[in-house]
């Protein structure tokens, strides 16, 4: 799929969703060339990425040249193990390799997920309520991007979150996120 094409869908048919890391970007689902179906794509602009990793990178590099005993960082992390992480580490999709996009089921609007509090420390518990009055209960340490859905939902069903409420079963977030870098985004 050309890059204008992915522009023009994410900008007309998705919602920008930020992320406090690393920028905003758009969640959707693509078919690939060969037909391969991924439910849970981000599409992204690389220069936030590329911002986030000179940073932090450089952050290290300076940490590096501290005595152990005087550095702010994991004493076991250096500059090469955050250098091989930006490099290897996720799972990345080409924009070549893509046929079609479309919104993914997965995606909680962003207006919801704002209203969702951190229940705990590093944890957000909160109850969705779908178009029909049901709720269903979600759970996330980390990642707000996508969320196992109950069957026969999507996260475009879900009408109001309720912040806080515990309950079973409990969805948690998607465990395998691609990204979509692209230029201009």
């Amino acid at each position: 799929m050309h890059p204008k094409n992915i522009i023009s869908f994410a900008r007309t048919e998705l919602e920008q969703h930020d992320r406090c890391y690393d920028g905003r970007g758009y969640r959707c689902a693509a078919i690939l060339t060969d037909g391969t179906y991924l439910p849970c794509i981000r599409l992204e602009n690389p220069d936030l990425m590329i911002g986030v990793a000179e940073r932090t990178l450089e952050e290290r590099r300076a940490d590096m040249s501290r005595p152990k005993s005087e550095r702010r960082f994991y004493r076991g992390a250096d500059y090469h193990y955050y250098l091989r992480w930006y490099i290897t580490d996720g799972n990345r999709l080409n924009y070549g390799e893509i046929e079609r996009l479309e919104r993914s089921r997965f995606a909680i609007p962003r207006e919801l997920l704002k209203m969702t509090r951190e229940t705990g420390r590093d944890y957000t518990l909160f109850a969705g309520v779908m178009h029909d009055g049901r709720e269903f209960v979600f759970h996330t340490s980390f990642a707000m991007d996508f969320f196992e859905m109950p069957e026969g939902y999507a996260g475009s069903d879900i009408v109001r979150v309720i912040p806080h409420k515990d309950g079973k079963p409990i969805y948690n977030p998607r465990k395998i996120v691609f990204h979509c870098y692209i230029n201009g985004l």
